[in-house]
């Protein structure tokens, strides 16, 4: 996986609309997708708020989640995709905590966006907040990753003193006893709700999320 690093998220989203229009090279002229990395929540809110100001479309896995306890259904964000006129262009948000919980899920589903090409979506932008290591692990094995023939994953670099930690602890009870400054998810759907709106993630950093899906996860 080769990254194309930027010092600050500004020069990120600078360079995000210059590609739109004149795209670096033939990888970025053929392929939609754009995995964007970022480490701190602040710098994941300024980017959430440019693509959703940009995009034609943003797509929240909690809305493709059937219940309050259900994974989303990646093949209907696939089908919007799908249905979605050619210059036009979409953000899917949550993918890196479904990444985080269920990396084999997603699997098939990383394999058909970095495939997708523009002749499909104009552009489909996938924030990740520090989702390096998995992403790095997901996408080995392609062929098209290993001979560099897809565009650049593209990230904001990071120094150790910017980052907060954030804890977040899964079973399939509340706890027992409520801690100070400890936000309940109750089912996978609020968390990806709370991504939907990195600001959450600004005012908390520590979660108890409460799902029947403790064990696999």
């Amino acid at each position: 996986m080769t990254e194309c690093q930027f010092d600050s998220v500004s020069e990120l989203l600078d360079f995000l609309a210059v590609d739109l229009e004149n795209p670096l090279d033939s990888r970025y002229a053929r392929f939609a997708t754009r995995f964007i990395l970022v480490d701190t929540p602040e710098e994941y809110n300024v980017l959430l708020n440019w693509l959703r100001n940009h995009c034609d479309i943003v797509l929240n896995l909690a809305d493709f989640c059937s219940g309050d306890d259900v994974f989303p259904m990646l093949s209907g964000v696939l089908a919007t995709l799908d249905v979605m006129e050619k210059d036009a262009t979409a953000c899917i948000v949550g993918v890196s905590e479904f990444m985080r919980l269920v990396p084999e899920k997603v699997k098939s589903f990383f394999s058909k966006l970095f495939e997708r090409e523009t002749a499909k979506n104009r552009r489909i932008y996938l924030p990740l907040f520090r989702g390096r290591e998995l992403l790095s692990q997901l996408l080995e094995g392609y062929d098209r990753v290993i001979y560099k023939e897809t565009p650049d994953v593209l990230s904001v670099k990071v120094f150790s003193n910017q980052l907060k930690d954030i804890e977040l602890t899964v079973a399939p009870f509340a706890q027992r006893k409520v801690q100070s400054g400890v936000k309940l998810l109750n089912g996978v759907r609020e968390l990806f709700t709370l991504w939907s709106n990195q600001s959450n993630v600004q005012r908390s950093t520590c979660f108890w999320l409460k799902t029947e899906f403790a064990g696999i996860v």
